[in-house]
């Protein structure tokens, strides 16, 4: 809720550089660039074909995620059909039904 709230006022969300490698920081930083002339996927010829292109994603076949044959980057081990112990708040791994929202 607060993410959404500071996207609406135009406060742009921030974010520790220190907890992403140099890649995902620099994309992160590209998609929140507050000018929209030099936003990550704003700008023409390319577009949102920008943000495809970046080096973030250097490998992904998106045709095989668009078909929906991609192989999942992670898949949590489960202990049963509901177990929601895989969901991550602050970089902590913490049960859903513990969140407060």
């Amino acid at each position: 809720l607060a993410l959404s709230r500071r996207i609406v006022s135009g406060v742009p969300p921030s974010f520790s550089r220190k907890r992403f490698d140099a890649r995902t920081a620099l994309f992160v930083s590209a998609l929140l660039e507050r000018d929209p002339v030099v936003r990550l996927g704003c700008t023409q010829p390319r577009g949102i074909g920008a943000v495809f292109e970046h080096a973030y994603f250097a490998g992904t076949d998106w045709r095989a995620v668009r078909a929906r044959t991609a192989p999942a980057p992670w898949l949590p081990t489960l202990r049963a059909d509901a177990d929601t112990s895989a969901f991550f708040v602050d970089g902590q791994c913490v049960d859903a039904c513990t969140l407060e929202l």
